[in-house]
């Protein structure tokens, strides 16, 4: 290093480390020269060249990345555990891509074969630039763990609250782990910094509103109800669903929140049951029809059944004062679907209704309704066991309205 000695000589001074082992040293430099001998105590910190680091996985999907600079970057030299040609990356508009090696900066989808953990030796990187596109990006960080608020965001396009990771599904960290990706949603395109030195431009992240409804699954939660601006929209955007196998719930519409009276649940789930929880801050009632057409209220912690790997729900405004003052026949539910879909209506007033399917031939088929019913609101179920595969017409009159709507059976 450059040490100053007196207040006028520039005196360059250098060490033989070789055989000493990575850590910090302290100790005296002795300079002589004509003026006399002096002592001059130094810290001595010796570096190393590589760096090891260890990180855990989990059975199944993950979101992986390459925190050092490797002499491989084959994802079965990194990843042992790794199930064979299961390493994706992303590319906006194209969906993911399979691929076999791990560049640093990027994030990669990686399923394993069990739970444990990897070692990653290489040099270290304390630095890095990341390219983004407008859009939803999948990126991993450096060789340290980064405060997600201290990225560094020069021109202020990544959107708030809109960097998840992965762990049983999609959440907020506080931190970007080495060895981890992460999504993150980009208003246009730029660059941010990733650093471990701590800069003072960073990633702005606003509080969601407190005000919301709230339904859980699985201890993953969706937000419905009114009040919410514009602007914060896109900070409830959720990041493309994981490869199949994986677990995700969101509203349609790849949202966490619903400001509708009606709102679409769909599930991604390895399992057979769910733990629902609501918690309700209006005072509206709210129901929950799975695909089988059963109805049951959004309150409290209940177990919900599944059939497979996927699902689909109808989360709706069921306000005891909400009274509708026209004819309307709402979509079907599922659609396509096998082999039970449930149908709503509204009645404006009291009338005689009638609700028939008809097949492509326009031949009924059945008849779910055909009497009087009171104004409100009204649902149906059609089980078509023992219909063949197809398209049908439900058709939907009263002495004022008639509507008629394409359902899909799908064997």
């Amino acid at each position: 290093g450059e040490l100053e000695y007196g207040m006028s000589d520039n005196i360059s001074v250098s060490a033989n480390t070789e055989g000493m082992s990575p850590g910090e040293y302290e100790g005296y430099i002795t300079i002589s020269s004509n003026g006399g001998t002096g002592n001059i105590p130094v810290i001595l910190t010796l570096g190393s060249g590589s760096v090891t680091i260890n990180q855990d996985y989990l059975l199944g999907w993950n979101l992986v990345g390459i925190p050092v600079i490797s002499e491989s970057s084959f994802y079965i030299d990194l990843f042992p555990e790794a199930i064979q040609n299961t390493l994706f990356s992303y590319i906006s508009g194209s969906g993911y891509q399979q691929v076999e090696n791990l560049e640093i900066g990027t994030g990669y989808w990686l399923r394993m074969s069990q739970d444990y953990t990897t070692s990653f030796s290489g040099t270290p990187v304390d630095e890095l630039t990341v390219s983004l596109v407008e859009g939803w990006n999948l990126v991993s960080g450096i060789s340290y763990s980064v405060p997600v608020e201290s990225i560094l965001d020069p021109t202020g396009i990544v959107i708030p609250n809109t960097i998840y990771g992965y762990d049983l599904g999609y959440f907020l960290p506080e931190n970007l782990v080495p060895g981890k990706a992460y999504w993150l949603r980009s208003s246009g395109e730029g660059e941010i910094i990733i650093s471990s030195s701590g800069q003072e431009r960073r990633t702005r992240s606003d509080h969601l509103p407190e005000h919301l409804n709230t339904l859980t699954l699985n201890n993953r939660s969706l937000y419905f109800g009114e009040g919410v601006s514009e602007n914060y929209l896109l900070s409830y955007s959720l990041p493309p669903k994981p490869p199949l196998g994986g677990f995700d719930i969101r509203f349609s519409g790849d949202t966490k929140l619903c400001t509708t009276d009606e709102c679409v649940i769909e599930v991604m789930n390895d399992g057979d049951q769910l733990t629902l929880k609501c918690d309700i801050k209006d005072a509206d009632k709210w129901e929950i029809i799975d695909e089988n057409g059963d109805v049951f209220m959004c309150s409290g912690t209940q177990i919900l059944e599944l059939n497979g790997e996927s699902a689909r729900f109808i989360l709706c405004n069921r306000t005891s004062s909400q009274i509708p003052t026209e004819f309307t026949l709402f979509p079907a539910f599922p659609n396509p679907f096998n082999p039970s879909t449930t149908i709503r209506f509204s009645l404006g007033s009291t009338a005689t209704t009638t609700l028939k399917v008809y097949d492509v031939t326009g031949k009924i088929v059945n008849t779910l309704i055909e009497h009087e019913l009171e104004m409100g609101n009204h649902s149906v179920q059609w089980n078509a066991e023992g219909f063949p595969s197809g398209i049908y017409f439900l058709q939907f009159s009263t002495d004022e309205f008639i509507e008629t709507q394409k359902i899909v059976l799908m064997k």
